[in-house]
């Protein structure tokens, strides 16, 4: 689709419109990381060593477990440069707004998960209301960068605005409607949307790539995604 198309279409707004500029509302740096890094982590069923265990020791055995990234063969590139994507620096640009809080976040470079930025990436999609963080999926964040690199291609360099990451089942129990066995409880879902984008555009970009679930909530204005199951949903 051309880009001014996709613009006029998804915006409803016309190409020109102005997305809003953001000012970054959290910094990465070492002191924030190593006051943070423990103390977040939850796991029901966890010992008190796994609890303890180092963010650079699980980055290992995930990058030992060689995850494979969500296909490739639809991003908005042609020839080398399309066959380079998941060689890049993969990023991700994100603001959750219940904190303000805002990053770019490069998460994966020179092959592998980067243990801080990783890290910061997954505090950021924590349970802000149990004040609790998981791992999060690494195919997730493949996918909310697949995603957004599509978006970029059209212009659109608005971060994703996050209503929903990890949830500890407490917090998923209290929400109506919430799944019983929500991949939200599990690190491998985010609720988000765009300012000013139809959510069922970012679905059909998303759809593609047939990484997991898609959830429609045009009503409510956001759209959810995951690496569970192929299907989607419309409430």
């Amino acid at each position: 689709m051309d880009r001014r198309i996709f613009l006029q279409n998804g915006l409803g707004l016309g190409a020109g419109i102005l997305l809003p500029s953001l000012s970054y509302g959290y910094e990465n740096n070492e002191k924030d990381y190593e006051l943070y890094k423990r103390k977040f982590i939850y796991d029901p069923v966890a010992t008190r060593e796994q609890k303890a265990q180092d963010p650079t020791d699980v980055v290992a055995a995930l990058n030992e477990e060689n995850k494979k990234q969500i296909t490739n063969e639809i991003l908005p590139f042609k020839g080398k440069e399309q066959e380079n994507f998941w060689n890049r620096p993969r990023k991700i640009f994100i603001r959750r707004t219940a904190t303000g809080e805002q990053s770019e976040i490069i998460y994966h470079a020179n092959g592998q998960l980067h243990p801080q930025n990783y890290w910061l990436a997954s505090y950021l999609l924590r349970d802000v209301k149990a004040k609790k963080m998981v791992y999060m999926d690494p195919r997730l964040l493949d996918l909310m960068s697949a995603v957004q690199a599509w978006l970029q291609y059209y212009g659109i360099k608005s971060p994703l605005y996050i209503t929903s990451g990890f949830r500890t089942p407490q917090t998923n129990y209290g929400l109506e409607g919430a799944a019983k066995n929500s991949m939200h409880m599990h690190g491998k879902a985010i609720d988000f949307y765009v300012p000013q984008l139809n959510v069922k555009y970012i679905a059909n970009i998303a759809a593609q790539f047939r990484a997991g679930g898609i959830g429609l909530y045009p009503s409510r204005g956001f759209i959810h995604l995951d690496t569970g199951g192929v299907r989607t949903w419309i409430k």
